[in-house]
């Protein structure tokens, strides 16, 4: 009848290869936004953090 579509699915390594980029990002996005909170905290002491690696 033509009402549906095959689609694809994604195999399950690309599924956990996704899930654990996922998580990277989300990791990552949380330690830069500490990064700024405390650089933000502390340049109300009129101090200044240096590059951090």
């Amino acid at each position: 009848m033509g009402w549906f579509r095959p689609v694809h699915c994604k195999s399950v390594s690309a599924q956990e290869m996704r899930a654990v980029l996922t998580a990277r990002k989300s990791i990552q996005q949380a330690a830069i936004n500490l990064e700024l909170s405390i650089r933000g905290l502390l340049r109300n002491f009129g101090l200044k953090m240096g590059v951090v690696a």
